[in-house]
């Protein structure tokens, strides 16, 4: 028995494939043995200088092929910047707030991906990982 390395189901240790999620296993699309995944092509220091740069704009999820959270990203960004720009113009505070909680979700979101690309578990969209290894 086998448990799946992105879902954790259960599965038979002969799988191909998980029957959950439906994550190829390793072995069976020929990564190095005791590697468990493959390495993106994305380049990990363009993407940690995006996510560092244009962080709480969300470049860096366009740049890794996530582009659902590339939109979720780029959307509390603007709805961040139209709070502001409205509560400035009608004088109304309460939008002011919402402003203010909108960028402090896309910072701290931010600030949780930049930590997992530094530290080698943040995914492109293919699922593979965001790392800087040398290839052979």
């Amino acid at each position: 028995m086998a448990f799946c390395y992105r879902c954790g189901a259960a599965m038979a240790a002969d799988a191909v494939h998980c029957r959950s999620c439906g994550a190829p296993v390793p072995a069976a699309r020929g990564a190095p043995p005791g590697h468990p995944d493959e390495i993106s092509d994305r380049s990990y220091g363009v993407a940690i200088a995006l996510c560092g740069i244009f962080g709480i704009v969300g470049i860096h999820h366009f740049y890794l092929r996530n582009y659902l959270h590339g939109i979720f990203d780029l959307g509390l960004f603007i709805g961040a910047f139209v709070c502001f720009f409205v509560a400035a113009v009608r004088d109304e505070p309460s939008l002011a707030i919402v402003a203010v909680v909108l960028f402090a979700i896309d910072t701290v979101h931010t600030v949780w991906i930049f930590y997992r690309l530094i530290v080698g578990k943040a995914r492109d969209g293919n699922g593979k990982l965001v790392r800087h290894e040398r290839r052979r």
